[in-house]
């Protein structure tokens, strides 16, 4: 499973304006982090963290803000 969410991770970073991808299981601890994954708020001037969960399984994806 590790070689697995590490190439989706992989896969979230190389989208373009990405800056960091968090995730996090059920008890909040942390399965994979990479890039920029910190953030004192949800959504700033050029920021936005989109969260998302599945199952047991929360992500979150820090990105700019105005980006295709």
């Amino acid at each position: 499973m590790e070689k697995e969410l590490d190439k989706v991770v992989e896969e979230i970073m190389s989208t373009p304006n990405v800056n960091g991808c968090l995730v996090a299981d059920h008890q909040g601890l942390c399965l994979a982090s990479k890039g920029s994954a910190h953030v004192d708020s949800a959504e700033t001037d050029n920021k936005i963290c989109l969260i998302q969960r599945h199952g047991t399984i929360t992500g979150a994806i820090f990105k700019q803000k105005g980006a295709a």
